[in-house]
């Protein structure tokens, strides 16, 4: 299998440190094929030789400024040697299954984008994470369909979220705008790009049998809710508020950073309204499916809904 793996990172603490090269070794021995692409925005390059090991190519991105992830990653697209990318956050760990699963669903459907987990995020700190980072060994959290599952468990904290991995069509992403460049330091970025795409014709498919690890870290300025992430949320919601035209005309004349094959506007041209409509069905229903497996019932019927009416 062969997909490029972009690993955006600012390395704020001796904990990413250790994460990196963890999920890096991790990586390169699950996936021998693929290309890793780690892309370091800082003022010094603390991560070079670390990510020069195995199959990785390591960028560095001199900045003395904010970190802006989106910037990592669409550099990180136009560098790319193949179709299928995923976005691979430096702290997370998730079952070479899932990956697989996730990139034959692109290859095999009309689904461009999946999020290969649950929303099921674990944090694991003490000799937990200790020994997952000796051993690469993460099989008791890589599987969890309930988050009360995984509170039985020392040095796990369970949490929902809808980032930190997420595999797609390149092409389809550049499209689209990629991610999106106005979102500095912390905060939806990940959330954004996700309803910006599902908007735009491309809806999310999520893999419900599989969970993701968090390993635990010291936050700095670029890792916790800051000024920053009122911006990033004034912008969230005003991609969330646009119609589809609205949206495309933005895309193209606000987000594109990179030279797309085709502009949204023409695949949007492109897209069958029957096939389109199957798909916001599907998507939904396996959101509905999902979210009643990992948590309590109450609202999601109604959000569903809200989603499938939603322009």
């Amino acid at each position: 299998m062969k997909i490029t793996f972009i690993i955006p990172i600012r390395i704020d603490s001796k904990d990413r440190l250790i994460n990196l090269s963890t999920v890096i070794r991790q990586l390169s021995q699950e996936f021998t094929e693929s290309e890793i692409i780690v892309i370091e925005q800082s003022d010094e390059q603390k991560a070079k030789d670390l990510a020069l090991k195995g199959n990785c190519r390591y960028v560095w991105q001199q900045s003395d400024t904010s970190f802006c992830k989106s910037l990592a990653i669409n550099h990180g697209l136009k560098i790319r040697q193949h179709k299928i990318c995923c976005v691979y956050d430096a702290d997370v760990l998730i079952s070479s299954k899932a990956i697989s699963l996730g990139v034959n669903i692109i290859e095999n459907s009309t689904f461009q984008v999946v999020l290969p987990y649950n929303q099921i995020c674990t944090n694991i700190t003490g000799k937990t994470k200790e020994f997952i980072i000796e051993t690469l060994d993460f099989s008791n959290f890589s599987n969890f369909t309930n988050i009360r599952d995984a509170k039985s468990y020392k040095d796990a904290t369970p949490h929902i979220l809808n980032g930190g991995v997420i595999l797609f069509n390149a092409e389809i992403a550049i499209s689209c705008g990629g991610f999106n460049k106005k979102m500095i330091s912390y905060g939806w970025e990940d959330t954004e790009f996700h309803v910006r795409l599902r908007k735009l014709g491309y809806p999310m498919y999520m893999l419900h049998s599989f969970s993701i690890v968090h390993l635990d870290h010291q936050r700095g300025a670029d890792s916790k809710p800051n000024e920053n992430y009122f911006k990033n949320e004034t912008e969230f919601f005003h991609i969330k508020n646009l119609n589809k035209k609205q949206l495309a005309a933005y895309v193209e004349n606000e987000l594109y950073e990179l030279t797309p094959n085709e502009t949204i506007t023409q695949l949007i041209k492109q897209q069958s309204i029957i096939k389109l409509a199957i798909r916001k069905i599907i998507a939904t229903t396996n959101w509905i499916y999902i979210n009643i497996r990992i948590r309590d019932k109450k609202t999601i019927i109604n959000r569903a809904l809200k989603s499938i009416t939603s322009t």
